[in-house]
């Protein structure tokens, strides 16, 4: 079986990095990713989920490819790191979950770059550090 492969961004604004929190009861917090649609390339995968999920439309002369990372057994994840020089603007969900109406992002938090790894789960650290190397 071949593995699942998301795209996820990490987004960056003033020092600090913007964490999603995907229910009330999810242990950890996260970046905005998902899976790749059919016809679309990995940007405009992490375009979608970046409005889809903040509500952040994005220019993009302003990313920069990470590379293709283990996320979990199953899944590797592509990375984008996306920087802004201005405040992007309100953050809301723009989307929700097929199976039940909720929005696919409930909480959104601006925190220290430098304190990411306090909100996310081992796999997501591991493949910040590798991403960001």
């Amino acid at each position: 079986m071949s593995k699942q492969v998301s795209v996820g961004a990490i987004i960056l604004y003033g020092g600090n990095i913007l964490i999603i929190k995907e229910s009330p009861d999810a242990k950890h917090w996260s970046i905005p990713k998902g899976k790749v649609e059919q016809g679309e390339i990995p940007w405009e995968t992490a375009i979608r989920e970046i409005w889809e999920e903040t509500n952040i439309l994005i220019d993009s002369q302003y990313h920069e490819y990470l590379g293709k990372h283990k996320y979990r057994s199953d899944k590797d994840l592509i990375v984008f790191k996306v920087m802004f020089y201005k405040d992007p603007g309100e953050i809301k969900c723009n989307s929700t979950h097929l199976r039940n109406g909720n929005p696919e992002v409930c909480d959104f938090k601006w925190v220290p770059f430098n304190e990411y790894d306090k909100y996310f789960s081992e796999n997501l650290n591991k493949v910040m550090e590798e991403s960001l190397a």
